[in-house]
């Protein structure tokens, strides 16, 4: 199994690159994951419509995937696992009737409107030293 790596400062992550002809780029690409926006499809399967981001529910594999009575539910369920793979940052829920995601240490991280997260960035989450998804390490180059 792969170790579960935790979101570091740059800081950190400069002082781990090993000298070598691409340094820089690693330094960079981990610079700019850093400076990325927040958004709620990073910790939790959501997609942008609208205007605004939509937590989705989550959707079991429809039987007959190839009767076309179940192809909205095939389409569904195949936008909910794109949007769980999209996932940056784990052991977050969404709790629906506070309208907040959550962090396992039942810390809100931010609320669903977007008011706590308007402006920040994935370096404002060093904070809370969150496990990185396969995703998440992929997209960060830890």
């Amino acid at each position: 199994m792969r170790e579960k790596k935790k979101l570091i400062s740059l800081i950190e992550f400069i002082n781990s690159v090993k000298p070598s002809d691409d340094a820089y780029y690693q330094i960079k690409e981990y610079s700019d994951f850093m400076s990325r926006d927040l958004n709620i499809g990073m910790f939790v399967p959501a997609v942008f419509e609208g205007g605004k981001w939509v937590v989705l529910e989550d959707e079991k594999e429809p039987h007959d995937v190839h009767d076309p009575y179940y192809a909205q539910d095939f389409c569904r369920f195949k936008q909910y696992q794109q949007a769980k793979d999209n996932i940056l940052f784990d052991g977050f829920v969404y709790d629906e009737e506070m309208e907040v995601v959550r962090g396992d240490w039942n810390l809100d991280i931010f609320y669903t409107d977007g008011r706590d997260i308007n402006n920040k960035t994935i370096q404002d989450l060093i904070r809370y030293n969150p496990p990185l998804t396969a995703q998440g390490q992929k997209q960060s180059g830890l």
